[in-house]
């Protein structure tokens, strides 16, 4: 039985590999961006925080035997790019943007799909985490198969600290305007006497 599972999963992994190459081959290199390749170590830091907030949904479906945390994590792979339009947790930590290339706009949820499906499919993701990690390194715009797939690139964008100090701003900017208001009350009619 062990030696089945082991043929099964080598045999899988070399179709993988072999799709994956040809699936490369085949994708249109006129996908050229005028945006910069974005840092390799930034990259790295946010999947290393999507991988951890993925394995935490992982231990506590183990630890409590229940299937939902598996399911959510799982999903949250996939769709990671497109919840917040073109940035997951750890890309917005890291301050990086997907972007579609047939537009400039943010990564939406179904190209957040076609770019991160690979790694849904149990098994096969650990081999799509290596094949795309060294695509990223090698790509001269760090497109991985998935990024081809949606015509998207990770691209530099605002990070947390950014974000906070514009949401901050907006909020005392709302509060200044709400004193000035209120500081404009209508002035009392004088009486005629």
């Amino acid at each position: 039985m062990n030696a089945t599972l082991v043929a099964v999963l080598l045999l899988t992994s070399t179709l993988f590999a072999v799709g994956y190459l040809i699936a490369l081959s085949r994708l249109s290199r006129s996908l050229v961006s005028a945006y910069p390749k974005a840092d390799a170590n930034r990259r790295l830091g946010a999947a290393m925080v999507d991988g951890l907030f993925c394995t935490t949904f992982l231990v506590v479906g183990a630890a409590t035997l229940t299937f939902v945390p598996l399911v959510v994590g799982g999903v949250y792979v996939i769709v990671r790019d497109g919840l917040v339009p073109g940035q997951s947790i750890g890309k917005l930590v890291f301050g990086l943007t997907v972007i579609q290339l047939d537009g400039g706009g943010k990564c939406t949820l179904s190209r957040s799909v076609k770019r991160n499906i690979i790694f849904g499919v149990p098994g096969l993701n650990l081999l799509a985490v290596v094949f795309e990690a060294f695509l990223c390194c090698r790509d001269p715009q760090g497109q991985r198969l998935g990024d081809k797939l949606a015509q998207t690139q990770v691209v530099v964008g605002k990070d947390a600290k950014e974000l906070v100090k514009a949401l901050q701003k907006s909020l005392l900017d709302g509060l200044s305007d709400l004193e000035r208001v209120r500081n404009r009350r209508p002035k009392p009619v004088a009486e005629k006497v």
